[in-house]
């Protein structure tokens, strides 16, 4: 074998290598497993997670305060949720695409100045689905505006999921199924958030199996004297103050 043939061998071999882990990098790192979530450290990292719905039952944590800013470079005002959006078919009434079903550990950091203009299926999560699991993670100055139902600060529907030490200022409007943190709350684990109640007769019955306890931090309410941010309904309206 000559010298041209090992050299051409070698340089295909460490091509490869250095393909396979540029492949392997993904988000700012992290594997997605329990023991070593992708770690979530920039606004590309939490757009790309909405873009790959393959990881959408992965571990991530976040690791650095994100602004969201549509005004700053590579951010938008999005038309979906961020995450796990409804982008099938809007013609239907119920959520037609891929749920997060993973789980999202904020660490104690924010997503500030999150904007969204759309129709319905609104929040940072579009909809979480059984297993999946929120906690510790701060909304700050969001605005969240759909034509539509299931419209929340985080997430629009909440489907036998746990959302715990989580909470949302800012402004959520809709047209029914509204709330400052969660649109509509179907059997799920909501504990230590900010102040949210439901006043939909499918959520009063849903409170029976979910738990909404000690407010840290308020989440943002209207038609109340209570003025952190507001959250408005033009049909029914869920997330106010009694």
């Amino acid at each position: 074998m000559s010298r041209t043939t090992i050299k051409r061998g070698i340089i295909l071999i460490l091509c490869s290598i250095l393909q396979s882990s540029a492949l392997s990098v993904e988000f700012s790192g992290g594997t997605g497993e329990p023991n070593d979530p992708y770690q979530i450290a920039t606004a590309g990292d939490l757009i790309m997670l909405g873009d790959s719905p393959e990881h959408y039952g992965k571990h991530f944590i976040l690791t650095a305060d994100i602004d969201l800013d549509p005004n700053l470079p590579g951010r938008k005002i999005f038309e979906k949720a961020v995450i796990a959006p409804d982008t099938v078919d809007t013609s239907k009434l119920e959520f037609d695409d891929i749920s997060f079903t993973g789980v999202f550990d904020g660490n104690g950091y924010t997503i500030s100045n999150l904007t969204i203009t759309g129709a319905r299926y609104l929040g940072l999560f579009g909809r979480l689905g059984t297993g999946a699991k929120i906690s510790n993670l701060g909304l700050e100055a969001i605005d969240v505006d759909g034509s539509g139902s299931y419209i929340g600060g985080l997430v629009g529907e909440n489907y036998h999921c746990s959302i715990i030490s989580s909470y949302s200022t800012g402004r959520v409007t809709g047209n029914q199924c509204v709330g400052g943190l969660v649109g509509v709350n179907w059997r799920g684990y909501v504990k230590y958030i900010g102040l949210d109640t439901w006043r939909n007769k499918s959520e009063k019955r849903d409170l029976d199996t979910a738990q909404v306890e000690n407010c840290p931090k308020p989440v943002i309410f209207t038609l109340t004297v209570y003025i952190p941010g507001e959250v408005r309904a033009a049909n029914q309206l869920s997330g106010s103050l009694p």
